[in-house]
């Protein structure tokens, strides 16, 4: 089927229900008179997948690159949330204790507000450069620190930073640094290559680059999945994430298919080998 656009529909970022039940009530309002009398039945059905699909991802922890707020841990670093956890005490396979985004300004030093000390770590460089305990950590850069008795010391580099930070977990952290001028880039399924930053047991961290369209079948998790977009979109599922938007898929839930939306570059924190669920709801 094609798909059509009525020319007067408003350009809007289809991220929220609420827009997407906006832009098609409008279409079924510009909808020829003869085509309205099926309106209400087409209503009754959309809202039924709706309510379907809601019920399939429940559990799902989807942060929106617009949502939250950031928070000033010092002058010139600001801190903001993707995921803290409930109970530290009693963590499912693969759950962090927190998820963040650290934006830090040109030249920043940092030794403190972090809540790092007796807790292992992970760094992603997103933008520019730091160094971690006098390790230089370029874009796309990864970076694993044991858990120590203080914190470590971050230092932005002249053009600033921004890191994505994993605070600690039961499973202990590779300790270890990958840079991506040394990256080893695989094939991984059609139409999508894959990093591997780091692997232990049945657990591991990768970047994937996939083309438009590229797919991975519906699969399950026995750990935490963490999902972030660096470029481009993807859904997972039924949801679409885009650029900087992130998503922790508890360990025992399932993921629909997973397809690109456009050509994009994901980071992605969970199994090794994907368990792959041959009853997809999407198919």
């Amino acid at each position: 089927m094609k798909a059509t656009t009525s020319s007067s529909l408003p350009r809007a970022d289809l991220t929220d229900l609420d827009e997407a039940v906006g832009l098609l009530t409008l279409a079924l309002a510009d909808a020829p008179t003869d085509a309205r009398a099926t309106a209400g039945t087409l209503r009754e059905r959309l809202f039924g997948r709706v309510a379907a699909s809601a019920a399939r991802h429940q559990g799902m922890h989807t942060v929106r690159r617009r949502q939250g707020q950031s928070i000033e841990v010092t002058p010139g670093v600001t801190l903001r949330w993707l995921y803290r956890c409930t109970d530290a005490a009693a963590l499912r396979p693969g759950e962090p204790v927190a998820l963040s985004i650290v934006d830090l300004a040109p030249g920043v030093r940092l030794a403190s507000g972090l809540s790092l000390a007796g807790c292992s770590s992970e760094w992603l460089t997103l933008r520019g450069a730091v160094t971690i305990d006098g390790v230089a950590i370029e874009a796309l850069g990864h970076h694993g620190r044991a858990a120590a008795a203080g914190e470590p010391l971050v230092v932005a580099g002249t053009e600033g930073a921004t890191v994505f930070l994993r605070n600690g977990g039961h499973e202990p952290t590779p300790v270890g640094t990958t840079h991506e001028r040394d990256a080893v880039w695989e094939d991984y399924a059609p139409g999508i290559r894959r990093r591997v930053l780091w692997q232990q047991g049945g657990a591991c961290a990768y970047l994937a680059r996939a083309v438009q369209g590229a797919l991975v079948p519906s699969h399950g998790h026995h750990h935490d999945e963490e999902s972030l977009m660096l470029e481009g979109d993807l859904f997972l599922g039924d949801i679409l994430i885009r650029e900087g938007d992130f998503q922790l898929a508890p360990a025992g839930l399932v993921h629909g298919t997973v397809q690109a939306g456009s050509d994009c570059v994901v980071y992605i924190r969970g199994d090794a080998e994907l368990a792959f669920d041959l009853g997809d709801p999407n198919t």
